[in-house]
């Protein structure tokens, strides 16, 4: 009992410290459906990408430094708390009063974390980068790639060669 209990805990430890997106990457895979009967004897297509390369992984910050993770929130809560008392332990032994310090350096982080946050956002809306376009890209990507699995062989044939005729121009 005592080993089960162990394992069940070190399961939980080791789901609460993985990255959100890896969660969300395994959520949103397909599930495995049972071919239909006539498609049994049809060979099978090669499946074809109908994404361009994506970079994401190349432009990705390390674990430590995201804040998509666990690891960079709590990089960066260590920072957000460890940063302001260096710096007012730097002013106070550079001979300042430490009224003044507290004072200066409250309303920098509270100005300047205000304008970071309305930066931020205003850059989301502007790159598209909020929860409803990347929801709704998703839903497009999904019900393209849906139709594009519906075809029959000689019409993604077809429309290949189309492809290849564009981007030939």
């Amino acid at each position: 009992m005592r080993t089960a209990c162990g394992l069940l805990g070190l399961a939980w430890a080791t789901a609460a410290f993985h990255c959100p997106a890896r969660r969300i990457t395994a959520a949103a895979r397909p599930i495995a459906r049972r071919a239909p009967a006539h498609a049994a004897a049809a060979p099978a297509r090669p499946t074809t990408a109908l994404r361009a390369g994506s970079d994401d992984e190349e432009k990705r910050l390390p674990w430590f430094f995201d804040p998509g993770t666990y690891g960079g929130v709590i990089v960066l809560t260590i920072f957000l708390i460890v940063a302001p008392l260096a710096l007012k332990s730097a002013l106070e032994a550079s001979g300042m009063d430490g009224n003044q310090v507290g004072v200066a350096l409250s309303g920098v982080f509270v100005i300047g974390g205000s304008l970071l946050w309305a930066f931020s956002y205003v850059f989301r809306v502007f790159s598209k980068d909020m929860t409803y376009s990347t929801q709704l890209k998703q839903y497009e990507d999904a019900v393209i790639q849906k139709r594009f699995e519906e075809l029959e062989d000689d019409e993604v044939d077809a429309l290949l060669g189309e492809i290849e005729r564009e981007s030939a121009l």
